[in-house]
């Protein structure tokens, strides 16, 4: 049992992400609680733009890629093997995007894009897993990370 795992992009306020977070994130998903449902990839976006520890986060992405028929087909990890997520911010409007396919020059699309009452201090990489044993960790290779800061008129 996978449960769930992912791998993306957290931006934060504070240096250990219990405040304001913005997360975007391509998942494995084969938890329904308890419903039969196939498992499936897809980019979700979760933020948890109030300071307060006690609220609960909001998912304001959920986008499907992907419904897997065979798990471990190998046409799934060659559609995902040029995934990519990119986040935009100018003011308050922050854009959410992703890329998926077996080719470098997959054009991204927007998952989701909004105002978020959060200014990132920090940004992070991360990848997780559910409630499955160790044994079924699956490795996440990033290729390559960029941060730029552009000038653009508000």
């Amino acid at each position: 049992m996978y449960n769930w795992q992912q791998a993306g992009i957290l931006l934060a306020e504070n240096e250990d992400f219990t405040g304001k977070v913005i997360r975007l994130s391509i998942s494995y998903n084969d938890y329904f609680g308890g419903y039969a449902h196939s498992p499936e990839i897809v980019v979700q976006g979760i933020s948890s733009t109030e300071a307060d520890r006690r609220s609960k986060p909001e998912e304001f992405a959920h986008v499907p890629l992907l419904t897997l028929q065979r798990p471990g087909d190998p046409l799934v990890a060659n559609n995902l093997r040029k995934s990519a997520l990119k986040i935009e911010k100018k003011g308050q409007r922050i854009r959410f995007l992703y890329a998926m396919g077996s080719m470098e020059s997959f054009a991204f699309k927007e998952a989701a894009s909004g105002n978020f009452t959060i200014e990132p201090r920090y940004v992070a990489l991360f990848a997780i897993q559910g409630f499955a044993p160790a044994s079924h960790v699956a490795p996440v290779p990033v290729n390559a990370f960029s941060l730029l800061a552009l000038p653009c008129e508000e």
